[in-house]
């Protein structure tokens, strides 16, 4: 089988970790699994965030810098999340965010799903 120059990476261990069925509007408790920096493909960084639910499904947020509006809601959901302010997004400590609990908002609007980071239940995993 040839795949390329396809990098599976955490994605290979992950494959059967996730259960199948979407993720229906509505307010849930998920905690921080995994979190991590990107680049989109115009160049733009983002934080990637998987949030793993109560019964076990998945839930990707994906925030970028692009634009002020979605920089000052990174910014907001690192405060709900840490209580800390961070003077670059270099400063920012992903290990901080990993096993937090969070109270996350699911929003569809149209083919996309949106998550909102609404509240730190606590800081340990299920």
């Amino acid at each position: 089988m040839n795949l390329g120059n396809v990098n599976f990476g955490e994605y290979e261990d992950a494959w059967n970790d996730e259960e199948e069925g979407d993720v229906t509007d509505g307010e849930y408790q998920a905690n921080i699994d995994r979190v991590e920096w990107r680049t989109s493909k115009a160049g733009c960084p983002y934080l990637n965030y998987g949030l793993k639910l109560q019964d076990g499904r998945m839930v990707w947020k994906m925030t970028s810098l692009k634009t002020a509006k979605t920089r000052g809601m990174l910014k907001r959901e690192l405060k709900i999340i840490t209580d800390q302010s961070y003077p670059s997004p270099s400063a920012i400590e992903l290990n901080d965010l990993i096993d937090k609990r969070v109270q996350i908002a699911v929003q569809t609007k149209g083919d996309n799903q949106n998550v909102y980071i609404r509240s730190l239940v606590e800081d340990t995993p299920f």
